[in-house]
This record gives C-alpha cells, sequence and structure tokens, in this order.
C-alpha cells in the first residue's frame, strides 16, 4: 500500500476527500490529513507520504510554498493540488515546481478522483520497479567489482614474485588499507575436515565471522588457499595498535567458534605500492612465523627476520634418547624433546632447520637401534617430517615416533629365553669394567651362543655387541661428568685395550672426545 496525505484548511473538504472512495482498492492507505502547509510537513516528516494531495491556497504556508520546501528536502512524493477556476497561474507554479496533476475542488466527480488515483498509482508502480532495477543493477555492479577485487587480491597473495608496476595507483585512492592474513594451525576435534564439502563450510563460517567481527570496513575477502583467508578492510589510522586488536579479537572468535588454532598475520597501514610490497614479503616467511604457534595470536607481517641457530649436539641427542628408550623411560624421552623444541623456540630457529636436524635424530636413532623399528616414516623421516608446519604437529610426531620405537624394542610375547636373557644382562652391568665376550656371557647363561644371540636380539631390540657398547659409553660418559679419573685410566678400567678405538666409539656415540665432553660438562656445571 502506498501513503496518502491530504491538506486543506476546510474541514468538510478533508472529510470529503477521506470518504469519496475505498483507498484500499486503489492501492493507497490515508496516513494523515493537515489543515495547512506547515503542519503537512510535520506529518510528512514523521510518515513519507507517497502521494501529497495539496489545496492551493491555504493560509499559513499555501500549497505552492509545501511544493518549494518538500522539493528542498529531495522529496520523491508525487504531488496533486486541488484548485478553484480563478487559480490557474497558481496551478502552473505548482506544476512548474513538480506537481503531477490537479483537481478542480468544486466540479470533481467520483470517476475523475479515482482516475488520478488510479494513474498516481501506476507512476508509483513505474518508479518502484526503476528503483528496484536500479537498485538490483547497483548492487550487481558492486558484487562484481568485489569479485573481481577479490581475484586481483588473490592473484597478488598467490604470487611467487609481484612487481610494483603489477600495483595499480588507485587501490590506494580513497584511503589506507589493512592486510589481515588468516592461517589455520590446526584444527580442532569437533572441526574434522575429511572432504571437499568440509573445508567449503568452514570458509562460509570463517569469512562470515571475519566479516561480522569487522563489519562495514571490510571491502573484500576470500581464501586464499586450503586453510589459509586473506581479508582487506579499511583503515583509519596509521597506528598498529588498532590493527592488531582486530587481529586478537579475530583470534579469539575463530578459536572460539570453530574450535581452530589460527595464526592471524597483519601488517601496518598500507597506503601505497611500496607498503604492500614490504607486507608481501613478510608474508614469505609466514612459515617460519606459524612455526612457532601455539595460541590464536597475531603476528606482524614483516619482511625482516632474524634467526637465531639450534646448536644441538646430535650425536649426545641422540645417545640420550636411545639410553632412555633403551630402559623403558619414555618420558625421559619425551623430555629430551621438549626441552630441545624450547630452545628453538627460545633462539626462533628457522623451520628447516630444525625440521632437518630432527630428520636426522631420527635416522642416527634408527640406525642406533639397528633398524628395530615399524615401517613408516621414521625409517625415511626424509618425506613426512619436512611436511610439518608447527612445533606442535613436530612434537606429536616425534613423540609418536618414540612410542613405536618403544613398543618394537619390548620383547615378544612369551617366556622363551626370559631368564636367561636376565641373567646375561646382570652379569654384562656387573661386569661392565671388564673385557665381556660373548662366549662368556653363553657359558654364563648356559645357552649356545648362536641361541643367545637371536633370544637377546628378539627381547631388546638390539644386539648383545651393541648393547654392551651402549652401557660402556654411557658409563663412560657419567664417570667423566663427576670424576677426576685419568682418562686411560677409564679406558683401561671400562676393558678397552686401545684409546683411540674408545675415543672413536665415544664420539659417535656423544659427537665429541671424551675430553671435549669432559669440559663442556664442567662448563655447565660451573654456569650453574
Amino acid at each position: 500500500m502506498y501513503k496518502l496525505l491530504i491538506v486543506d484548511d476546510e474541514n468538510l473538504v478533508r472529510v470529503a476527500f477521506r470518504t469519496m472512495v475505498n483507498y484500499e482498492e486503489y492501492g493507497f492507505t490515508i496516513c494523515g490529513t493537515a489543515a495547512d502547509g506547515e503542519e503537512a510537513l510535520q506529518i510528512y516528516a514523521r510518515e513519507t507520504p507517497d502521494l501529497v494531495i495539496t489545496d492551493i491556497k491555504m493560509p499559513h504556508m499555501d500549497g505552492i510554498e509545501l511544493i518549494r520546501r518538500l522539493k528542498a528536502q529531495g522529496s520523491n512524493s508525487k504531488i496533486v493540488l486541488i484548485s478553484n477556476y480563478d487559480d490557474f497561474n497558481l496551478v502552473r507554479q505548482g506544476m512548474v515546481l513538480g506537481a503531477q496533476d490537479y483537481l478542480l475542488k468544486l466540479t470533481i466527480t467520483e470517476q475523475e478522483y479515482a482516475d488520478m488515483l488510479l494513474r498516481m498509482k501506476k507512476e508509483l508502480d513505474e518508479t518502484a520497479s526503476q528503483r528496484e532495477q536500479h537498485e538490483f543493477a547497483r548492487t550487481a555492479i558492486k558484487q562484481m567489482e568485489k569479485e573481481k577485487q577479490t581475484v586481483f587480491w588473490r592473484t597478488l597473495l598467490l604470487a611467487s614474485v609481484v612487481d610494483k608496476k603489477d600495483i595499480p595507483d588507485r587501490l590506494f585512492q580513497d584511503q589506507p588499507l589493512d592486510l589481515f592474513l588468516i592461517q589455520v594451525v590446526q584444527y580442532g576435534q569437533v572441526m574434522e575436515i575429511s572432504s571437499q564439502k568440509d573445508m567449503e563450510l568452514l570458509n562460509y563460517a570463517l569469512l562470515n565471522i571475519a566479516a561480522e567481527l569487522l563489519g562495514p570496513e571490510v571491502l573484500c575477502q576470500g581464501a586464499v588457499a586450503n586453510g589459509q583467508y586473506f581479508m582487506i578492510t579499511a583503515c583509519h589510522g596509521k597506528g598498529k595498535d588498532r590493527q592488531e586488536f582486530l587481529a586478537q579479537r579475530l583470534g579469539a572468535a575463530l578459536t572460539q567458534y570453530l574450535n581452530i588454532t589460527v595464526g592471524i598475520f597483519f601488517g601496518p597501514a598500507i597506503s601505497d605500492a611500496d607498503e604492500l610490497l614490504a607486507a608481501l614479503s613478510g608474508r614469505r616467511q609466514m612459515s617460519d612465523d606459524l612455526f612457532y604457534a601455539r595460541d590464536s595470536a597475531p603476528i606482524l607481517l614483516s619482511p625482516v627476520r632474524k634467526f637465531g641457530a639450534w646448536n644441538v649436539n646430535i650425536p649426545q641427542l641422540v645417545s640420550d634418547m636411545s639410553a632412555a628408550l633403551r630402559h623403558s623411560d619414555l618420558e625421559g624421552a619425551v623430555q629430551q624433546v621438549n626441552r630441545h623444541l624450547e630452545t628453538c623456540r627460545e633462539v626462533f630457529a628457522a623451520r628447516e632447520e630444525v625440521l632437518h636436524k630432527w630428520a636426522t635424530v631420527l635416522l642416527l636413532l634408527h640406525e642406533r637401534m639397528e633398524g628395530f623399528l615399524p615401517d613408516g616414516a621414521e625409517g625415511d623421516p626424509s618425506g613426512q617430517i619436512y611436511q610439518l608446519g608447527t612445533t606442535m604437529q613436530l612434537h606429536s610426531f616425534l613423540c609418536g615416533s618414540l612410542k613405536r620405537i618403544l613398543q618394537a624394542l619390548k620383547p615378544e610375547p612369551g617366556n622363551t629365553g626370559a631368564n636367561e636373557v636376565d641373567k646375561a644382562l646382570q652379569y654384562i652391568h656387573a661386569h661392565i669394567d671388564e673385557k665381556i665376550s660373548l662366549s662368556q656371557l653363553a657359558q654364563h647363561v648356559n645357552f649356545n651362543e648362536t641361541y643367545l644371540c637371536t633370544v637377546f636380539r628378539s627381547r631388546t631390540g638390539t644386539s648383545i655387541i651393541n648393547y654392551i657398547n651402549q652401557t660402556k659409553m654411557e658409563k663412560a660418559a657419567e664417570r667423566l661428568s663427576r670424576e677426576d679419573v685419568l682418562l686411560k685410566t677409564l679406558v683401561a678400567e671400562l676393558g678397552f685395550s686401545d684409546q683411540f678405538y674408545f675415543n672413536k666409539m665415544f664420539r659417535k656415540y656423544y659427537g665429541v672426545s671424551p675430553s671435549e665432553y669432559r669440559k663442556r660438562q664442567r662448563d655447565i656445571t660451573n654456569s650453574q
């Protein structure tokens, strides 16, 4: 229904017009009547009628002045004048000012009035249709422009190299821009991504939450790749505090509603091509920044990153972990992982360096355990381990590897040879300062040498010789740490006749010579 306002200073005329026809049949409803132009303006401000029927001559404010005031306000309402025979000049003024029609007050019939209402309704319908089409076209153009911007930004973010000439100047004509990059670090247990449909649903939910949070400032947004998204917003300040605050809110909201851990990257306000290139340069180092992400925290996009070095003695780390595993001390092996990952985090070691060194640790651990590991990535860590994107994933991978190694080292079911192997282990530890031969052990447990080797390996996961050597090296490291024993004395007491061979074996297990090892241990003790 269209709204109709009747304006006339005579009450009888107002009543006559109100009751002349059934307005609803013609698509109208009367929203008010007024006795002069001033009262009409008050009603107009409140009701915004679509059609105003007004007398020309009225006290206080006549119909002509009312039209002037309405047009000055930008009114698009249709206006029909009520006149007498001698009001021709005033009618002409009203039509010039924008009135659509006029009626002669004294001779108007019900049919004429009804015909006028039908004409006005037709014009109002056409105006509404045009307005709707214009709005639809404007929305479509706006959507096309937004999609065009989205494609442009996605292409820009995916490009390995961006040239300054690829960035149009008009991009920053209206105002500076904020760039937010969202990277999913870890999916929670509730948010399982198992299909393309799941990913599409996540994309929809994530972008909706982000758009709702940032509101009308969002100019365009979209997915760059699986698990990575971007948002371009209007910037209202040069300082990074506001951007960091928004990034923090965004990360908290996505974690709360979607149960995912994300990295929210933000940059300072971007007002020209050089600043955009700097932000894009920072994006290329996102993988290193995300490597240590544990919570959905904001991260500044910066092209400058200072990486520290993870100075680790890999052979010693392997020895420490293998010793813990051989004694079924999974917690001790995991503590080694925790300690070294925390060191990597403290020095901000580069992701590639950390993954490469842990891959080396797993390879050497695999060799130390003489291949008694299950099939999988532990045997070839150069594959799976390099796909890990965060220390959380690396920690889970390493702990899983250690558990499987420990499981492989456990004795097989059954008691065949259990007592004899226990007796052999007791003998080794009791005579570790001596030169122990295989024949001595076999004679001690009353087993054939070959059979003893088979049973020992099946129950411990390693050979007798390797077990003896590891135990001797562990005892040597222990004594070097707490005693001032002469090296040649230690070599003799552990049953070695060749100091050169002893040094070579110790370096294999701990990565340094015995004398260097002792010096390091003393330095550590003195620094505490």
